[in-house]
């Protein structure tokens, strides 16, 4: 869904301890830090990602086919998700979550 301003935004996905919110501009500083660490880029693509890579697949600029979530454990930011769907009932999700979260039930 689209609205003059560009894509409607997905609401916070909240749940016990954990929320997924949804990525925005103002994340990329994080987001390209993120896809620069060698835990995050060992399953996610094998190298660094450029700034302008990271603005154009993960802040929310492909909405409303593709939706980016930083996922959140009691405040912090651990990871990320993110789903696609090609409105043919096909689609997929991808998932990272930050090396120090990892394990704990997330």
């Amino acid at each position: 869904m689209s609205t003059a301003e560009g894509p409607t935004i997905h609401p916070l996905i909240e749940g016990r301890g954990v929320n997924l919110r949804p990525t925005t501009e103002r994340d990329l500083g994080l987001l390209t830090r993120w896809f620069a660490r060698p835990d995050v880029v060992k399953y996610w693509g094998g190298a660094p990602l450029p700034e302008a890579e990271v603005a154009a697949k993960y802040i929310g600029r492909r909405r409303p086919a593709v939706e980016c979530f930083i996922v959140e454990a009691d405040n912090t930011a651990t990871g990320l998700i993110e789903y696609h769907h090609d409105g043919d009932r096909r689609g997929g999700i991808d998932m990272v979550l930050l090396e120090e979260h990892r394990g704990l039930g997330l």
